[in-house]
This record gives C-alpha cells, sequence and structure tokens, in this order.
C-alpha cells in the first residue's frame, strides 16, 4: 500500500472518490481466490490427476479474463457471457479505481460479488464434506 501511495506521490495522481472501493475489492479478489482454491485442493486429494490439467486451467483463465483486454471491447450481446467469469468485474473496478478514468461497472461488480461469495461458501462446504476422506486417500 505504501508503494501505491508513492507512485501517487510521484505521477501527481490525484484519486477519486472511487479509490474508497479498493479495499472492498481487494477482500472480494481474495474471496474468489480461496474460495477456488478450496476447490481445487479438495478436487487434487480425490483426483490425483487433475494436478497436470491445472496449469492449462489457470492459463485458459487468464485469457479468458480481462487482464490483457478491456471487458468493453466485447459487444453488449455478448457481454453476459463475459460476466459469468467473475474476475470480469473485479477486475474492471481495479482499473477503474486505480487509473481513475474509467467509470466502475457496478453491475459487473456486483455479479462478480454474488459469484465470488457462491464460490467462497460453496468451496468451503465442498472441502468441509470431502476432508474427512482425505486421510483415507493420501
Amino acid at each position: 500500500m505504501s508503494i501505491l501511495v508513492v507512485m501517487m506521490i510521484y505521477y501527481r495522481f490525484v484519486p477519486g472518490i472511487t479509490i474508497l472501493l479498493l479495499p472492498f475489492i481487494v477482500l472480494m479478489t481474495f474471496l474468489l481466490a480461496s474460495g477456488i482454491g478450496y476447490w481445487l485442493s479438495s478436487i487434487c486429494v480425490k483426483y490425483r490427476d487433475v494436478k497436470f490439467v491445472l496449469p492449462f486451467f489457470i492459463q485458459l483463465l487468464l485469457f479468458v479474463s480481462p487482464v490483457i483486454y478491456p471487458a468493453n471491447i466485447v459487444g453488449e450481446n455478448l457481454r453476459w457471457l463475459l460476466y459469468l467469469n467473475p474476475m470480469t468485474g473485479l477486475i474492471g473496478a481495479h482499473r477503474a479505481c486505480l487509473l481513475g478514468h474509467i467509470p466502475v461497472d457496478f453491475v459487473g461488480l456486483g455479479i462478480s460479488a454474488m459469484l465470488t461469495i457462491v464460490i467462497f461458501v460453496s468451496g468451503i462446504l465442498y472441502l468441509k464434506r470431502t476432508e474427512k476422506y482425505f486421510a483415507d486417500l493420501i
């Protein structure tokens, strides 16, 4: 966080009011990563071959998420398909908060927050349900 403040001072960047959303967005990103981690760790223990497919899955998620391209490059009629990826709204909100010249897409952020909570809670429930079998499988 201190590096961010130093960079803002150096480049004379004055953040807008949307910078107040940043802690919420970081929390949602953490919950999404934790939820996916709960799911994948449980599945990797049960099915040993998943660990070989995992790098390809992560690389596919990189290209499906709007990391290297903006989300508005996709047409309006297909944008709902892009919003099925919870990282879409989170990455867009990160850009809007930190860059300041892009408006925050609250619809995408809301859809991402709902999907993130569903993935996180279901990941915890699946991990709790399957962890009693971990000692038998390892």
